[in-house]
């Protein structure tokens, strides 16, 4: 993830010194600052692991936050009353107080086949669990995403941040640009 931020920034500091993108190229970007702190914290989450709690300043003070109620509030899943870091940790859903609602953050899926899926989506409809997901892995992971939408959680992945800033609109300058040539 860290290779690809590289060589992203050192793409946009090559087309900023060429005279192609001269115009709005890196203004589409640019990060607003809900997406800077969702970079920022899964750039923690992946250098620093999953803790139990978040240091953060206010005021000049030192407070810490649950992990899991930070990355709810950062990245809008639903207020969770469990953490997890480990897809091998969801063996203990069965035993999950019913309507909780859990934060798996991970950055592998190895251990999930579709049958363990099934079988963990079953628990958590039984239980009316839901299971929302931040992966922190290379790419997207489509057994997690899956899991996420078969126990009606939410699923996000560290790549979605900068996806869903500079993709849609890089395309459309591009797109403009080669016109305007």
């Amino acid at each position: 993830m860290l290779k690809l931020l590289l060589l992203m920034f050192s793409l946009l500091s090559f087309f900023a010194e060429s005279s192609f993108a001269k115009t709005d190229f890196l203004k589409a970007c640019e990060l607003d600052s809900k997406s800077k702190l969702k970079l920022s914290l899964v750039k923690s989450l992946k250098e620093h692991g999953v803790a139990l709690y978040l240091p953060f300043e206010r005021d000049g003070q030192l407070l810490m936050r649950r992990t899991q109620d930070q990355v709810a509030k950062t990245f809008g899943f639903p207020p969770p009353s469990i953490l997890i870091k480990s897809t091998s940790e969801l063996r203990f859903l069965p035993y999950t107080m019913p309507g909780s609602h859990v934060l798996l953050i991970t950055a592998s899926d190895r251990v999930l086949d579709q049958e363990r899926i099934s079988r963990i989506a079953d628990i958590s409809k039984l239980n009316d669990i839901t299971i929302s997901i931040l992966w922190l892995g290379k790419g997207e992971s489509l057994a997690l995403r899956t899991l996420a939408s078969l126990s009606k959680g939410a699923y996000h992945s560290a790549m979605s941040v900068i996806d869903q800033n500079c993709e849609e609109n890089s395309n459309q300058l591009i797109s403009q640009q080669k016109s305007d040539l």
